[in-house]
């Protein structure tokens, strides 16, 4: 089991989906400030980075209201997911399964809400809080 821990901004809308049993997810990307540096301007540039993320179960509708540029904190696995495109190339794809959610900044919110104060916080599932080492 692995933990990934992200600060960002919500890039895209979700688009909350069913699969034929029933199962809600929602597929989303968060964008974070990556910095790389330039050789040939010798200088540091910033570059935006989009991480995907998934969000399963009932919480993928409840989350569906947190709009493109909401800033959040995410916990979560890394996964790698797998498959052949239609030409029969093996394909991988790395996403963070969602376990929890903190909203800092809602769109258009007031610029008085910080970081230590979440507007919403929503647990997933946590299998790690409980069973998490002491380091």
């Amino acid at each position: 089991m692995n933990k990934v821990e992200l600060y960002g901004r919500v890039a895209q809308d979700g688009i909350v989906e069913s699969t034929a049993n029933g199962y809600n997810y929602m597929n989303f990307a968060v964008a974070q400030d990556g910095i790389k540096y330039n050789p040939q301007t010798q200088t540091n540039e910033v570059k935006a980075q989009y991480i995907d993320c998934q969000i399963k179960g009932k919480y993928a509708g409840e989350v569906g209201n947190i709009g493109k540029g909401t800033e959040v904190h995410l916990v979560g696995e890394l996964t790698q997911d797998t498959w052949q495109d239609q030409q029969g190339n093996n394909r991988s794809k790395l996403r963070v399964n969602i376990l929890k959610i903190d909203v800092l900044v809602k769109v258009g919110a007031s610029s008085q809400q910080n970081f230590q104060q979440p507007a919403q916080t929503q647990v997933v599932n946590d299998p790690i809080a409980d069973n998490e080492p002491p380091f």
